[in-house]
């Protein structure tokens, strides 16, 4: 299921590409050629840190960032599948888990070229991999595994995603009811506010040109104005006792 693993700078390895066939791949090695590097790698793309000293340890001599890229082709029906749809991230033919580690110690993982949380690639990866070592099987102990594990020996992967599909169809259902009772309620506010500027439109009964007429008279109201405050000031200028 793990097709590629892609590394740039990650403790050792300058840059290297493993492109794995389907079934059983071995890698073999005498103690100190790299075996548990590449685990490392793998573990860090899965959302894991995988060495002492936190993420700037994994970092090598070649840069200010390492990189890690593990695609998977995961049949249909895969439980790594639904989470994707879970956690909200597109599907298709591959699962791409990409990670970045900075210097500084900051790390940014992406699942698919979408933005991830450490957390996502940890859930994702869980139903990917697997790692089993003297101390490190502990994939029977993860308790969000054991429903679909019930599943799987139940032969109920089928009805399983059926339902799964059914959840998400009535889920959406009830977001567009939603959405729909917001238009609705919108039209119902803009139908009453129509519905009184109609009735103030009625009374007040405009006829055609009587804007222009108002505006008119409006201008003659103001002249009038003016020509009564000039008149008022020259009253009152002629009033005063001459000094």
């Amino acid at each position: 299921m793990l097709a590629s693993l892609e590394v740039r700078n990650l403790l050792l390895i300058e840059e290297l590409a493993l492109d794995f066939a389907p079934g059983l791949n071995v890698l073999t090695g005498e103690t100190g050629a790299g075996k548990s590097i590449l685990l490392d790698a793998l573990g860090f793309a899965l959302g894991r840190t995988g060495a002492r000293g936190g993420t700037r340890a994994l970092l090598g001599a070649g840069g200010d960032e390492a990189e890690v890229a593990a695609v998977f082709a995961p049949p249909p029906g895969h439980p790594a599948r639904a989470l994707l749809d879970e956690l909200g991230f597109p599907g298709g033919d591959e699962l791409i888990l990409r990670r970045l580690a900075s210097r500084s110690g900051a790390t940014r993982g992406f699942v698919n070229d979408r933005r991830a949380s450490a957390e996502a690639l940890r859930r994702i990866g869980g139903a990917l991999v697997e790692v089993h070592g003297q101390r490190d099987d502990r994939g029977l102990m993860d308790s969000r595994r054991h429903r679909a594990l019930l599943d799987g020996f139940a032969g109920l992967e089928e009805r399983v995603a059926e339902l799964r599909r059914l959840w998400a169809t009535a889920r959406e259902a009830e977001a567009r009811l939603a959405e729909a009772e917001v238009a609705h309620a919108r039209a119902a506010e803009d139908a009453d506010w129509l519905r009184h500027a109609l009735e103030e439109l009625r009374r007040l009964a405009p006829e055609p040109g009587e804007a222009d007429r108002l505006d008119a008279e409006r201008r003659l109201m103001k002249a009038a104005a003016r020509i009564g405050e000039e008149v008022a000031k020259a009253a009152g200028a002629l009033s005063r006792p001459p000094r």
